[in-house]
Order: C-alpha cells, then sequence, then structure tokens
C-alpha cells in the first residue's frame, strides 16, 4: 500500500486533492485538525493521511496516460462515483481487447495439417496405438488397486467420527472452541479407553473428564521465581508495552514491589514517549536504551530496585542480524525471565510459526494478550501443547491494573468452555 499525507485549509479541500493524486478508492487512515494556526501559512489547517493499492494506483495511471490533457482534467475533477465508473470501464474495455487478441495468436498458432500416410505407416501406426491402450488399461487398473487400499485404511482425522457415538457432541464442541482436531481426539481416545469397562457412560462424567484432562495438559509458569530482570519480546501488535505496564501496575499496587521500566525500542515510532507517559503514571523510574552500552548503564543504576522490566523491539527473527542483536542484548542479561507476547487472535499457523522462530531466544514462558478480542481461546492450549511452554499471564483488556491476571489451569478452564463471560472494553456497562 502507498500512504501519503495531504494538507489543505479544509477537510472538503483535502478530499478533493486526495481524489485528484490518489483515485476514488484511496482510503483514509488518519486525520488531524490543526486548529490553533500552526498549519498553512499560520493558518488553521487539516492534515489527513490517505493510502491506496499500488495496483489500484496502477490502474487510475494507466487510465489517465490514454486520456487528452483536457480529458484527465475533467476526469480528476469529477465525484468519486463518476472517476471509479469511468476507470473501471477503461479497464474492462482494455482487458477485453487484450484477450480476442490471445484468442487469435492462439488460433493462428494451433492450426492443425493432416498428414497423409502411406498404407505400411498406418499399419505401424495401429500397432502402436494398440499398445498404448493396452498400457493405459494396465495403468488404470493400477491406480483403482491403489485408491481402493487407500479407502479401506483409517483415516486419522476426519471431519467426523461416527465411531465417536455419544462422544461426537464433545468433539465438536471443543472444535468449536478452537482445539485442534488432533487435541481433541486424544482427549477423547484417552477418556474411551478409562471409561471401556463401564456399561453405560453419563454426560457430565464424560465432561468431567474432559476437563481434567485439559488441566493436566496445560503447563503454568511458576510467578514466584525470584528473578530481577524480565525481557519481553514478540512480534508487532502483540501488546508488549501495554503487558509491562499492566505487570508492573500489579507489582507496584497489589505487591508493594519497586519497579523500574526500561525501553529498548527504538524502532517504533514514540515508544520511548508512551512508555515514559504510562511510567510517569504509575510513579516508577524510567529509561531508554539506544545500545547495549546505554544498556548496561541502566541496568547498573537500576541494580536496587526489586523488578527490571525490558521492552524489546518488536521482530519477526527471519534475519540473522536481527538473531544477532537479540543475542548480545540477552547476553548482557544473564540470569533473567524471558517472556513471549502473543495475541490471543492470532491464527494457530501463525502461533505456530511464531513459536518455531523465537525459539532460538529460548523464551521461559508466554503470555497472552486480547483476551477480551479473541471469540475462541484453544489456540492457547494449542500453543503450550505444541511447544510444551508454559503460561505466564493472560492480558484481558485496556484497563490497568484490574484488566491483568497470572495465569492458571483453572482460567485455562473457564476460556476453553467460556463458564465466565468476558465483558469486552465495547460493551456498555449496565
Amino acid at each position: 500500500m502507498q500512504v501519503r499525507k495531504f494538507e489543505a485549509r479544509t477537510m472538503k479541500e483535502a478530499l478533493d486533492m486526495i481524489r485528484k493524486e490518489m483515485g476514488p478508492e484511496a482510503i483514509i487512515l488518519s486525520a488531524k485538525d490543526h486548529s490553533q494556526s500552526f498549519g498553512l501559512v499560520g493558518q488553521g489547517s487539516v492534515e489527513v493521511t490517505a493510502g491506496i493499492t499500488a495496483m489500484t494506483l496502477k490502474k487510475k495511471q494507466f487510465v489517465e496516460s490514454r486520456l487528452k490533457e483536457n480529458e484527465k482534467q475533467l476526469l480528476q475533477n469529477s465525484s468519486a462515483r463518476t472517476q471509479k465508473t469511468v476507470i473501471q470501464s477503461m479497464i474492462n474495455k482494455y482487458e477485453e481487447k487484450h484477450k480476442q487478441n490471445e484468442v487469435r495468436t492462439n488460433l493462428s498458432k494451433s492450426t492443425r495439417y493432416i498428414d497423409i500416410l502411406e498404407p505400411e505407416e498406418i499399419a505401424i501406426n495401429q500397432k502402436d496405438t494398440n499398445e498404448n491402450i493396452s498400457k493405459l488399461q494396465s495403468e488404470i487398473r493400477y491406480l483403482k488397486n491403489l485408491l481402493q487400499s487407500k479407502n479401506e485404511m483409517p483415516q486419522f482425522i476426519p471431519d467426523r467420527y461416527e465411531s465417536l457415538g455419544e462422544y461426537q457432541e464433545h468433539f465438536e464442541k471443543l472444535k468449536r472452541a478452537g482445539v485442534s482436531k488432533e487435541i481433541t481426539l486424544d482427549i477423547l481416545n484417552q477418556i474411551k479407553k478409562e471409561l471401556s469397562a463401564q456399561a453405560s457412560v453419563s454426560k457430565s462424567q464424560i465432561q468431567a473428564l474432559i476437563a481434567k484432562s485439559i488441566m493436566n495438559r496445560t503447563v503454568i509458569a511458576d510467578q514466584k521465581t525470584q528473578e530481577k530482570i524480565h525481557v519481553f519480546f514478540g512480534p508487532s501488535g502483540a501488546g508488549k508495552t501495554s503487558t509491562i505496564i499492566k505487570l508492573a501496575a500489579h507489582k507496584t499496587v497489589f505487591e508493594q514491589a519497586s519497579v523500574a521500566i526500561l525501553s529498548c525500542d527504538s524502532k517504533k515510532i514514540g515508544a520511548f514517549e508512551q512508555t515514559k507517559l504510562y511510567a510517569q503514571i504509575l510513579n516508577v523510574p524510567f529509561a531508554a536504551a539506544k545500545d547495549l552500552n546505554e544498556l548496561s548503564r541502566h541496568l547498573q543504576a537500576l541494580k536496587n530496585y526489586d523488578y527490571i522490566f525490558i521492552d524489546m523491539p518488536s521482530c519477526k527473527l527471519n534475519d540473522l542480524n536481527e538473531i544477532s542483536y537479540f543475542n548480545q542484548m540477552l547476553q548482557r542479561l544473564e540470569g533473567c525471565r524471558k517472556h513471549l507476547v502473543l495475541s490471543s487472535v492470532m491464527k494457530d499457523a501463525d502461533l505456530s510459526e511464531t513459536g518455531k522462530r523465537f525459539r532460538v531466544l529460548k523464551y521461559d514462558d508466554a503470555i497472552f494478550t486480547g483476551l477480551d478480542l479473541a471469540a475462541e481461546h484453544g489456540n492457547i492450549l494449542n500453543f503450550t501443547i505444541q511447544f510444551s511452554t508454559p503460561i505466564y499471564a493472560f492480558g484481558i483488556g485496556s484497563n490497568m491494573p484490574e484488566d491483568f491476571e497470572y495465569a492458571s489451569k483453572e482460567r485455562m478452564l473457564d476460556l476453553i468452555f467460556k463458564l465466565t463471560k468476558i465483558k469486552k472494553d465495547y460493551e456498555v456497562e449496565t
């Protein structure tokens, strides 16, 4: 996506500029009202940030290149709906004409001529044809046998298990909660074996054993360990900074501990200022480290505090230089506790890929944020089982410090079966 900023005296003028430069399908990303007379020529102004996909912009530029200058001006000054209609119409005509030319070209290339053969050549060709048909029939028989044998083999994970019987309802319920099919079937098969000697099994009995199995498989981190330095890293948008602020608030308010916050996230625009503001609200020391030397100096200055929380830069760890940088920083923090911060709205595939990439940093546990934004929470269980990673804490919403809680097996069970409704930020309190 291409992003540009436009500044004008009024919003209407700014939108006209966006429509003229970027076309009718531009998306407004943000708008600022400079009402205190520091905009254009000292007058009040508005600043609008807009974006558009590269392909959409190319279509607009292509159409304008086909128009005369007066036609181009007329198009740019017309309404957004008119612009969109004209651009799409010209693109459709061009594509249709292009397709017709392709068809003509293919027809001219695909002209076939019939060879007139001698009788001897016809006899030889007939013999080759018979041999080819015989080989083809043999291959078809082989494929049919292969398919038949495949159908006879038991399938591991079908969408529906006829053999599950009274367990089918529980299978569907766990699936809807986001628990993977592999884990769901493993749980139910274990329970079936456990209850195989009983003549009849009740629904509540199965539910109780499912709950017990989930709690046994959930790994919870030890929240009472005495590491002074806690390091937080993870992918962009996971909520590292807000997690640090919430945990710092929890430690100071509920545990009466002294906490200092150290930010190494110089990549994110405004990251230092945002974290510093929250630190001032909590009345805890804050420092920013832009390199390894500053990191060492700040650690020495803050050594008397009970806890030092370090906010690392967001990263993907798909670059050797990035991995080397993180390892150098972590070497300065020997004996620290390393938290991988993840969003609970991430899909299983994304969580799995992230877990594999960050494994090189040897994280001790995981923190899941945004519980109020996720429709299902089985992906958390899937992650902790796949990587044998303990869960340290949960971030529930945007309020501090109440929207933070240490993880527990009971809470994991609560999330899977939705025993307690999570109040979302956008719900109206009654």
